[in-house]
């Protein structure tokens, strides 16, 4: 006689469901840190990677301009009034618009360079200005003008060095050492921010004569007929040549990432003054940097200070007034864990660690200083 096997199968218990469902979730909570290491050190490749076409950019236009690109004349230039001579590009010595404007060709972006009007040059993107850690290419709101723009993350530097008087008549220098600079407070950002005008008086938003610019790149050295005193800014440094690099291009950084809070990454309703005009701006902070400050990560407490002044610095924003005197976030900057990325003028990147000493970042910063640079956290 045939007989029907009875196939019987045991059910989990709740118990043994609760231990693999535990299993789960701690092999999850293994594996997600690790494969999130793995994308943000693809994303940081890709920074270091974007900072070395820029690099290459930058030679590629020394090479054919016999100087490095300068930082513009002013914030907010127009197009092509202050941009071009007729149909022809104004050069180094005469740009309004920074140097993420004059490399342009270099990153195989010409087109963009020949736009015809201020708002849509500010509105094309330009994917390698962007840090892949923070955010893609995109466009933010600039509130004062009513206009769209494409933001950028990284910033030309401009240093403090000796030959900066912190006051006239009287001449004290700038001593970064002092523990009234390597604190930063209120004050220490009070005094040092004038660094970025090279202590120089303005003339309106354009620059003043006889100001101290020795990063690599410096200022515009002219007005534009749209100022009050078109022509030639006197006693002030023209565009930097590879001889004009004294303490050597391997010493010498000349863009690195800029600060830009982790908060407002995507604020566009919100917008920012620091990161507002983006990449087709003059001399402003969208575009350069100071390096009398210590680099901050975009996450770091330091950043979200409880003194409601500092604050209103840090957050960037347009509530009414300045601080201290200062309209724009001027540190560096990144969302990387271990430091900022910055390109060198001999072309190679490098890492430059939160930790880094001020005097020796400021250092770095300095094409002429004759700095002996102990170059502990650069890497």
């Amino acid at each position: 006689m045939y007989h029907r096997r009875r196939l019987c199968f045991r059910a989990f218990t709740l118990v043994e469901l609760l231990v693999v469902i535990a299993i789960i979730g701690i092999l999850v909570a293994l594996l997600l840190p690790a494969v999130q290491a793995a994308r943000e050190s693809a994303r940081c490749s890709q920074c270091v990677n974007n900072l070395k076409n820029i690099g290459l950019a930058l030679h590629n236009f020394t090479d054919s301009h016999k100087a490095f690109p300068t930082g513009g004349q002013c914030y907010n230039p127009k197009v092509p009034d202050e941009t071009h001579d007729g149909t022809k590009l104004l050069g180094p010595d005469r740009q309004a618009m920074s140097w993420s404007f004059q490399i342009l060709p270099y990153l195989e972006e010409s087109a963009i360079q020949n736009l015809a009007t201020t708002a849509s040059l500010k509105q094309a993107l330009i994917p390698i200005y962007a840090c892949p850690s923070r955010r893609s290419a995109k466009t933010s709101f600039d509130f004062l003008l009513n206009e769209i723009a494409s933001t950028i993350d990284y910033a030309a530097a401009i240093p403090a060095t000796r030959q900066f008087p912190l006051s006239s008549p009287i001449q004290t220098r700038f001593d970064l050492s002092l523990p009234a600079y390597q604190t930063f407070t209120l004050a220490s950002l009070s005094q040092l921010a004038r660094v970025f005008n090279g202590v120089g008086a303005n003339v309106g938003k354009y620059p003043g004569d006889s100001a101290v610019y020795d990063g690599v790149i410096v200022r515009t050295p002219f007005r534009s007929k749209l100022s009050a005193l078109p022509g030639p800014a006197k006693g002030v440094p023209s565009p930097v040549k590879f001889s004009g690099i004294t303490d050597g291009t391997s010493n010498t950084f000349i863009i690195a990432e800029k600060l830009v809070r982790s908060d407002v990454y995507d604020d566009t309703g919100n917008p920012h003054y620091s990161d507002d005009r983006g990449w087709s701006d003059g001399w402003d902070a969208d575009t350069m940097r100071l390096a009398c400050f210590l680099p901050i990560n975009d996450g770091d407490p330091t950043a979200y200070p409880a003194d409601p002044l500092l604050g209103r610095y840090f957050s960037d924003n347009f509530q009414p007034g300045s601080v201290g005197g200062v309209w724009n976030v001027l540190h560096f900057g990144s969302p990387h864990k271990g430091g900022i990325n910055a390109v060198f003028a001999d072309g190679s990147v490098h890492t430059i660690s939160y930790d880094v000493d001020l005097v020796v970042f400021n250092a770095l910063a300095s094409r002429n200083g004759d700095e002996t640079l102990d170059k502990a956290g650069v890497y």
